[in-house]
């Protein structure tokens, strides 16, 4: 039987998902259930749908082939019994996910930085008199001169 039919035509990923879940039960148990008992099934297994002030998505290349990071950020709702019973509150895993961020913030400053330095030599702005700290990098990387 194709749960795809139980689907409207446009093909909403979270009903396809709940199609592919449908398809994985024993075809004599999928013969016994009736239309309400499906629709149950697929209600229940439907996606979260809950909207996050932040939600990144990005699809990486690695020479290891292709992965995703989604990144997901808004007001906790989760009960504090419920957070305690998850890990959530302990201290080394807060500090792991804190340091972790903090590194992802400063390497992203870093790197805006970099490429605002770039931007402004390639169209000769220049700041300050003298070369800057960067020149060196700049004149290595884009113009194939040496380090000093």
């Amino acid at each position: 039987m194709h749960f795809e039919a139980l689907f409207p035509e446009d093909g909403q990923r979270q009903d396809i998902g709940t199609a592919r879940l449908l398809a994985r039960l024993p075809a004599d148990v999928i013969a016994s259930l009736s239309a309400r008992q499906i629709g149950a099934i697929v209600e229940a297994a439907r996606r979260d749908t809950t909207r996050h002030p932040v939600d990144v998505r990005a699809s990486l290349w690695a020479p290891w082939g292709r992965f995703y990071v989604r990144l997901i950020m808004g007001p906790e709702r989760r009960s504090e019994a419920r957070l305690r019973e998850e890990g959530q509150l302990d201290l080394f895993p807060s500090l792991m996910v804190l340091a972790l961020f903090a590194s992802v913030v400063v390497a992203a400053l870093v790197g805006y930085l970099v490429l605002a330095y770039v931007a402004k030599s390639a169209l000769g702005i220049n700041l300050s008199a003298g070369p800057s700290p960067l020149h060196a990098l700049y004149v290595y990387l884009f113009r194939g001169g040496p380090l000093p």
